[in-house]
């Protein structure tokens, strides 16, 4: 189940491509983020034009843990918007 995060992206990486087990496309692209919650360097998966298009600012994005290596929980990044500007005005009030 995912959580939804308004997180600061401060710096964006460059896209990787690849091809999954099952044959179909992914793309991903790691930002460095920043908020209450998380910090550092996480990975977006994405369609490419997305990911192109992401630069420095505050989003939303959807948050879904996964299994990563040695049984450890790790978060993973599938969905991500600009902050609308209603979403802005919530932060202040």
């Amino acid at each position: 189940m995912a959580t939804q995060l308004k997180v600061q992206v401060l710096g964006v990486g460059e896209i990787e491509n690849g091809t999954s087990r099952n044959g179909g496309a992914w793309h991903r692209r790691t930002l460095q983020i920043w908020t209450g919650e998380i910090a550092g360097n996480h990975s977006v998966y994405a369609d490419e034009d997305t990911l192109k298009n992401l630069m420095p600012g505050n989003y939303m994005v959807d948050v879904s843990p996964r299994a990563g290596d040695r049984g450890r929980v790790e978060f993973v990044i599938t969905g991500i918007t600009p902050v609308t500007p209603a979403q802005e005005v919530r932060k202040q009030s």
